[in-house]
């Protein structure tokens, strides 16, 4: 799948974008992501205002932005140019991304910052949530829920 020429979506992704910018070939998305509901990723910066105030049509600000496999963007985040997310990262709901993130890190924020490391972020969950939901009906499911608080 692609947004447009050259761009690339790759297996296994979950993609709920708000709006989808005209130079998809400055996007590349790994293997298993999801990036949820009004996600904003911008390619080219806003600074048409500078240019006209000084009169230099020849400045512009673009970058490609690429999101590593098993990557999670929450919603509502904004992702700006030239930036990449790497892999097994986890974005915050909210967060404007205006530099890079390592592999394995969690950010969150305006601007976004580091949080913790995904590999600890799991372990927590392996820890207290590792119910095996997936092998159980939707009403156990409820059960469990209710009875684990």
């Amino acid at each position: 799948m692609s947004f447009g020429s050259w761009s690339e979506i790759r297996k296994g992704s979950w993609l709920s974008i708000k709006g989808i910018p005209s130079n998809g070939y400055l996007i590349g998305i790994g293997d298993y992501e999801r990036i949820a509901s009004h996600t904003s990723i911008y390619t080219h910066g806003g600074i048409w205002p500078i240019r006209k105030y000084y009169n230099d049509p020849n400045i512009e600000q673009f970058g490609k932005v690429n999101i590593g496999s098993y990557t999670s963007i929450g919603a509502y985040v904004m992702l700006m140019p030239d930036v990449t997310i790497g892999e097994r990262c986890i974005v915050a709901g909210g967060a404007v991304v205006t530099k890079s993130v390592p592999d394995g890190c969690m950010v969150a924020g305006n601007p976004a910052r580091f949080i913790g490391y995904t590999e600890d972020f799991y372990k927590k969950l392996k820890e207290k949530h590792d119910f095996g939901c997936k092998k159980i009906t939707h009403e156990d499911k409820k059960l469990l829920a209710c009875t684990t608080r």
